[in-house]
């Protein structure tokens, strides 16, 4: 009898042990569950460094302000900046047809750079007799020489005054180089 109260308490012992086992078994599982789910989940999401292309590129949602075309005035000292502008904004612009960029320079066109004659009515014509006519080195660095010398003296010392004074310098500058 001894013997059976022994074997049912090792019984008792082993079947405690084996619930334990399967508790133990269980919580694996849903550990190794979870890793799998959240692994799925980090594949699906894409992550910073992830390149977009095509039609996969998300969408931004913010509005831009619009660009205007810059206007030329036939100021020589303007023409360096304009063209650059113009050519960034409509000259390369490979969607463009050579009517839509000639239609786009006359409108930037004012005041006496748009009475200038040209050839052919054409973008390239009329692009190019503008460069003719204004990109005129010597009454560049001119214009720019005689615009630092003219600027104006201070009457007072101020700081607004002077940050005036140093960015009108600059700008010429800077137009010269």
């Amino acid at each position: 009898m001894e013997n059976l109260i022994e074997d049912a308490s090792e019984f008792d012992t082993e079947i405690n042990g084996s619930e334990e086992y399967s508790e133990k078994i269980v919580s694996i599982k849903f550990k190794i569950k979870s890793y799998i789910k959240r692994r799925e989940c980090n594949l699906n999401v894409p992550n910073s460094t992830q390149v977009w292309s095509g039609q996969n590129r998300p969408q931004l949602s913010i509005k831009l302000p619009e660009i205007h075309l810059p206007k030329f005035f036939g100021k020589y000292e303007e023409w360096s900046n304009f063209k650059i502008q113009f050519n960034n904004i409509i000259s390369t612009n490979s969607q463009l047809s050579s009517e839509q960029k000639l239609h786009y320079l006359k409108a930037a066109l004012t005041s006496e750079a748009k009475n200038l004659e040209t050839i052919s009515d054409s973008f390239e014509s009329l692009f190019k007799s503008l460069e003719e006519r204004y990109e005129n080195k010597c009454l560049i660095v001119e214009t720019h020489v005689k615009a630092i010398l003219n600027i104006a003296k201070l009457n007072n010392e101020s700081a607004k005054d002077l940050r005036y004074l140093i960015d009108d310098v600059n700008k010429n500058i800077r137009d010269l180089k």
